[in-house]
């Protein structure tokens, strides 16, 4: 091989690694892909953004900030966050939607604990997602909380309220 072959595949293999990173999503943006577009979202990022759009609602938290924004809109803007930690996302719903979406996303449930007469939570795996804690040794990546007719869904965790 000459040096112009080697040269061009070293500029080759640069470039297409280049690509590749700018390709792969800073989060799990395969949750997102399941967000209802009735629901409210909340992405919990590590840093807050400068300079929100009118159609957005950031609070300071201090170490980052709640970017929230309808479902409709959920996809386009986890795109342009960085230093995603977290989404969740609510809609009014029941058993059964929990039921669907833990089909949809081919999750085991690891524990499923009714907290009061309202609310009922599970945490989940998913090899559909690869953000994940360790919670007493098995890798969690969702959480869901029923209130009332309310279900929260978040990823790994719920961050905020449910």
């Amino acid at each position: 091989m000459t040096t112009n072959s080697k040269t061009y595949l070293f500029i080759s293999l640069v470039i297409l690694l280049s690509s590749l990173i700018v390709l792969i999503p800073k989060y799990n943006y395969s949750f997102v892909s399941y967000i209802t577009p009735n629901s409210q979202v909340s992405f919990y990022t590590t840093s807050p953004l400068e300079n929100v759009p009118t159609y957005l609602n950031q609070t300071n938290i201090g170490v980052g900030a709640i970017i929230e924004c309808s479902g409709t809109i959920a996809s386009q803007v986890a795109k342009t966050l960085d230093n995603i930690a977290g989404i969740s996302f609510s809609f009014n719903g029941n058993k059964e939607d929990v039921n669907d979406f833990l089909d949809k996303v081919d999750a085991v449930v690891l524990k499923c604990e009714n907290v009061d007469s309202q609310i009922k939570t599970y945490l989940a795996y998913s090899s559909k997602f690869r953000n994940n804690i360790n919670i007493d040794g098995n890798f969690v990546n969702l959480q869901i909380a029923i209130v009332n007719d309310t279900i929260t869904i978040g990823s790994p965790m719920i961050l905020g309220e449910y």
